[in-house]
């Protein structure tokens, strides 16, 4: 093989490495905004409640 086509499936293999990885860290990113959303979800349910609590024990 000579040295040009070596140098040719060399970037072809760092291609194609390159596109899985994106394809990953894409995947990942979703993911990880997803769990945020499900959190912050949480938090502002949970924020509600302790307001609830706090006003209730504040007419007390």
């Amino acid at each position: 093989m000579s040295f040009l086509n070596q140098l040719k499936s060399q970037a072809s293999a760092l291609q194609s490495a390159h596109s899985v990885d994106l394809a990953q860290r894409e995947a990942n990113t979703g993911l990880t905004e997803t769990a945020a959303t499900t959190i912050w979800l949480y938090v502002a349910e949970l924020a509600k409640l302790i307001v609830g609590q706090a006003s209730r024990f504040a007419t007390q």
